[in-house]
């Protein structure tokens, strides 16, 4: 049995009861549902939920699956769940790069900390004196990533 496609579905049903905490109220939950087939017809479903004051992230976690993981495991074994992980954790879309809008100056000031930065990133910007950054460039995933701007470290002011 192989996997043979993967289709996902951005969802946002509604909360029952709203939720507040110190980034804000709620009124929908937002996930990816992910639907895999196999070659012999078997299907199974599953779900990656974002988490509520990120919500930003969903419609970038459809994109990753459907260009980058699910791609790289169309024709394992649904079974082998250890190879799929690594393919998953191995799949890298490559260096990413960030560019700030023609004309931005002033301070973009942070309100909570960047995310985890997974592979080569670059940064474009207008230069040192145009934008900067202020705020928590602290994160912690798999470890701690400290983000060093020639002497800038985290929770520093990072000029672009």
């Amino acid at each position: 049995m192989k996997i043979e496609a993967i289709e996902t579905f951005a969802t946002c049903p509604p909360i029952r009861h709203v939720g507040t905490l110190g980034v804000g109220t709620f009124e929908r939950a937002e996930s990816v549902i992910v639907r895999v087939r196999t070659d012999t017809g078997v299907e199974g479903v599953g779900e990656a939920s974002m988490w509520a004051p990120f919500t930003d992230n969903l419609y970038a976690a459809k994109e990753t699956i459907d260009r980058y993981l699910a791609p790289a495991i169309v024709g394992m074994s649904p079974f082998d769940s250890e190879a799929i992980n690594q393919t998953n954790k191995d799949t890298n879309p490559g260096p990413d790069t960030i560019t700030f809008q023609a004309g931005l100056t002033g301070t973009i000031e942070l309100a909570s900390a960047l995310p985890p930065i997974q592979h080569a990133t670059t940064i474009n910007g207008p230069g040192a004196g145009v934008i900067a950054i202020n705020g928590d460039f602290t994160q912690t995933a798999a470890g701690q990533l400290n983000i060093d701007f020639g002497g800038h470290t985290a929770g520093s002011w990072i000029p672009l």
